[in-house]
C-alpha cells in the first residue's frame, strides 16, 4: 500500500474516532428525559415479588426482607420442632453427645 493511502486510512479513523467520542461525551451531558420506564419497572417488580401492603402501597424494600426473614423463620421451626422435641427429652452420655440407644 503507498503512503499517502495509509496516511489518508488513518486521518479517517481519526477523524471517524473523535466524531464518536464527541457525540458520545454529548450524550453524557444531556440529561435523559423523564419518562414512566422506571415507575412501570418498580410496579412490575413489585407485583412480581408482592411488595405491596394490602391498601396497594409498595412497602420499602427492608420491610419486605423482613417478612421474608420471618416467613423463613417460622417454617424452619415447624420443620426443626420434631427434632428438638426430641433432642430435648433423648438419653445423652456424661460428655452431651446423643446416646443411640436410652441408658436403663
Amino acid at each position: 500500500m503507498p503512503a499517502g493511502v495509509v496516511t489518508d486510512t488513518a486521518q479517517t479513523a481519526a477523524s471517524d474516532i473523535g466524531s464518536e467520542v464527541d457525540s458520545f461525551s454529548t450524550a453524557l451531558e444531556t440529561l435523559p428525559r423523564r419518562g414512566r420506564a422506571g415507575g412501570l419497572a418498580r410496579a412490575r417488580q413489585a407485583s412480581h415479588l408482592g411488595e405491596r401492603w394490602s391498601d396497594g402501597r409498595f412497602m420499602a424494600h427492608a420491610d419486605w426482607e423482613q417478612i421474608e426473614r420471618d416467613v423463613s423463620e417460622a417454617e424452619y421451626l415447624r420443620y426443626a420442632a420434631g427434632g428438638l422435641a426430641r433432642a430435648a427429652t433423648a438419653a445423652r452420655a456424661r460428655d452431651g453427645k446423643f446416646l443411640s440407644r436410652p441408658v436403663r
